[in-house]
């Protein structure tokens, strides 16, 4: 039966306002007439049941249903909080239990943090859910619009969900957060150029093969090697490989590979990888790795995925 108050007693007034009758024509409209007198007749006998209840009997089924579910809510919380730890220890094998309190802590602060955000953007909007989805989309694109501006002036990711936090203090560090994230990711893509210094040394390699002898049938391999950057905190080496083969007939490139190794030491630990070979970030002697960009997304929705059942 179509209803929208949370109490058994809010339901019973409700059942004869207009608004009432309008919501269930518009939910049985697109019934067939057989469906639609079912359907009738099930909500009729509801409708008799609860307008016979007392207000004690009405305020007693409130409360038992209301505990039935602390209850189930409980068991909920239980099994998040042994999936949780299970998967923490698999994670960081080389971390103690009392490491593992301390992420799971940071973990609960921020689920309740959000929670208390998210009702209050909710109690603004009167519980009108359209309203609560209109109010989330304009502070999604205002977000938007302020973690371009950081990202435009180069600010470390710590330094910029500071700033979002400040400057959107109505929402959870977890909406930002994820919203910054979500932005620098277009970001990056949109931002990617060639590198030019890669680029002028591959066109050098192949300037200098084209003028090997066509006539004589050889294969060799022209590596060169570049350091892109290097600082104290990062250093990235680029290698161009181009394996080709001479014939009669002139130039034919058979293989051609760009090979990178990266070390960076970034906020969460130092980032060491190979093109290839994947990711390990390494902090206080614990360490994970990710051999491709679809392993890191299917961790990092796993634990989307266990937020979204704390909800």
């Amino acid at each position: 039966m179509i209803a929208k108050e949370k109490t058994l007693g809010g339901i019973k007034d409700f059942t004869n306002t207009k608004e009432f009758k309008a919501l269930s024509e518009r939910y049985t409209s697109r019934m067939s007439r057989a469906e639609r007198r079912e359907y009738q007749r099930k909500e009729d006998k509801m409708i008799k049941c609860i307008s016979t209840l007392t207000p004690i009997q009405t305020d007693l089924i409130d409360q038992l249903s209301q505990v039935k579910s602390d209850a189930k809510l409980e068991e909920i919380n239980q099994i998040m909080d042994r999936s949780i730890s299970a998967l923490l220890v698999g994670l960081f094998p080389e971390k103690t239990w009392e490491d593992i309190t301390e992420i799971e802590d940071i973990f609960a602060s921020l689920v309740i943090e959000d929670a208390e955000k998210t009702t209050n953007i909710k109690s603004k909007s009167k519980g009108d859910i359209n309203m609560t989805n209109k109010k989330l989309e304009k502070y999604s694109e205002e977000v938007a619009t302020k973690a371009i501006e950081l990202l435009e002036k180069k600010l470390s990711q710590k330094q910029a969900i500071d700033e979002l936090i400040t400057h959107f203090p109505m929402l959870s560090k977890s909406m930002v957060t994820n919203a910054y994230k979500k932005i620098k990711s277009e970001w990056d893509k949109e931002h990617k150029k060639e590198d030019p210094e890669m680029q002028e040394a591959a066109e050098k390699i192949l300037d200098i093969i084209s003028k090997q002898d066509p006539k004589k049938e050889v294969v060799k391999k022209a590596t060169t090697e570049i350091v892109k950057e290097e600082r104290p905190q990062a250093k990235v080496e680029v290698k161009k490989e181009i394996k080709e083969e001479v014939k009669m007939n002139g130039l034919k490139v058979l293989e051609e590979k760009v090979v990178k190794t990266i070390k960076i030491a970034g906020e969460n630990g130092v980032y060491e990888g190979e093109t290839g070979k994947g990711i390990m970030l390494t902090k206080e002697g614990a360490s994970i790795s990710f051999g491709n960009e679809k392993e890191l997304e299917l961790w990092v929705n796993e634990f989307k995925e266990v937020f979204a059942r704390l909800g």
